[in-house]
């Protein structure tokens, strides 16, 4: 399942597979004014560009979730 959360300028989508035993949490964090993001899905820092089909992405699936386009 996936969940959004929009905090300023930081895009936080976490992941979370449930499984029998149990439940395995990710995330990813995105800046959607500068276009940063962490490759460890850390919220800080964010030190790695976001590549363009990334950006597309983002602006098609993700903000529309969080009323954002």
């Amino acid at each position: 399942m996936l969940s959004f959360k929009l905090e300023g300028d930081i895009l936080e989508v976490k992941e979370e597979i449930m499984g029998f035993r149990d439940t395995k949490t990710s995330y990813w964090h995105y800046d959607i004014v500068n276009w940063m993001d962490n490759a460890n899905g850390k919220r800080e820092p964010l030190d790695r560009k976001v590549s363009p089909e990334m950006i597309d992405w983002v602006k098609e699936n993700y903000l529309p979730k969080v009323n954002k386009v």
